[in-house]
């Protein structure tokens, strides 16, 4: 029978046993390695695999004059070249960048996946129509959103529906909302019109007011290059307006809505009445009107030239020479 002595003894004696030394004796040593150990690993981190650059974000393909240059702009708006696949919020940071962007209305999704790679669904700005003036152009979406200048070329300014005859400029930067009600009606026409713009020979899309004015103005594509100056409000490009013209008086415009005319590369103007969104009662809906001027050129052939087509009557068109004022008008 062992004492308490001497099993205190056996212990130390399996302790100093060489085997249990030698595997104290790397423990010990492997906690006093370990800091070193841990600095000579990979930082996952840092490898180009874990770290997702701009370049390597997929986009959807968008609008004939978005930007190639896009993810250099990102990396210039945002002030970073990459972002790490260990960043909890990396996905959240690529939308915010990327809604941040004058040719993005939506962001839907960014998915992260290894090697680094970022996929994206968003919804991009559409150009509806170009708001002209005789010293420049401002490109412009269906919701009255200012589009980059610079990001078009002039030989695709005259692809798209005119604006003319608008007294205000834009009150903030590219990818804000131009802030005058009459423009952002104008888009919301020109998007309606887009599909049949050449096929009716349309030629510009002017607020009722300033009709008589805009028809004696002479378009940013008949300026000479010599006129056209550059605007020194924070807007580039080789055709922007660079007097800055405040806006009228908003209030009223919302209570009274604007009526539109639509001129024609003919010599003829239609018009229009309010715009898609401005409907009232008696007037023919904004469709009702297309369907009604597409059937009158299918019958005619033509608008013609000369003449003021009138699209607002409940039950007919009328048309009228533009010589002969608001006289009796010809019903079709």
């Amino acid at each position: 029978m062992m004492t308490p002595a001497s099993e205190g003894n056996s212990i130390w004696m399996r302790l100093f046993r060489p085997r249990v030394l030698f595997v104290l004796a790397v423990s010990l040593a492997a906690v006093a390695m370990l800091p070193s150990w841990l600095k000579r690993l990979p930082r996952l981190e840092t490898r180009t695999d874990y770290r997702v650059t701009w370049s390597q974000i997929e986009l959807p393909p968008g609008p004939k004059e978005l930007p190639v240059n896009l993810p250099q702009q990102l990396e210039q708006m945002t002030g970073v070249d990459s972002l790490s696949l260990f960043d909890d919020r990396a996905a959240e940071k690529i939308a915010w960048a990327l809604s941040k962007h004058p040719w993005v209305q939506r962001v839907d999704e960014v998915r992260l996946a290894f090697p680094a790679k970022a996929t994206v669904r968003l919804t991009y700005r559409e150009p509806v129509a170009i708001v002209e003036r005789p010293q420049g152009m401002y490109p412009i979406a269906h919701d009255g959103v200012l589009l980059p200048p610079e990001d078009f070329r002039p030989s695709s300014v005259a692809t798209y529906p005119q604006i003319r005859g608008i007294h205000s400029s834009p009150q903030g930067a590219a990818g804000t909302v131009w802030g005058d009600p009459v423009v952002e009606s104008a888009a919301r026409l020109a998007e309606l019109l887009a599909a049949d713009w050449e096929r009716l020979g349309l030629k510009a899309i002017v607020p009722a007011t300033t009709a008589e004015d805009a028809a004696h103005v002479r378009s940013w594509g008949e300026v000479s290059r010599s006129e056209r100056r550059r605007e020194v409000d924070g807007f580039r490009g080789p055709a922007v307006l660079n007097e800055p013209v405040a806006p009228g008086d908003q209030s009223a415009e919302k209570d009274h809505p604007p009526e539109f005319v639509v001129f024609t590369h003919s010599g003829s103007q239609i018009e229009w009445g309010r715009a898609p969104g401005d409907d009232r009662p008696g007037e023919p809906t904004a469709a009702q009107k297309l369907g009604r001027l597409n059937r009158y050129v299918s019958e005619i052939g033509e608008l013609g030239s000369g003449y003021a087509i009138d699209l607002r009557h409940w039950h007919e068109i009328s048309r009228r020479p533009m010589t002969a004022g608001r006289g009796v008008p010809q019903r079709r």
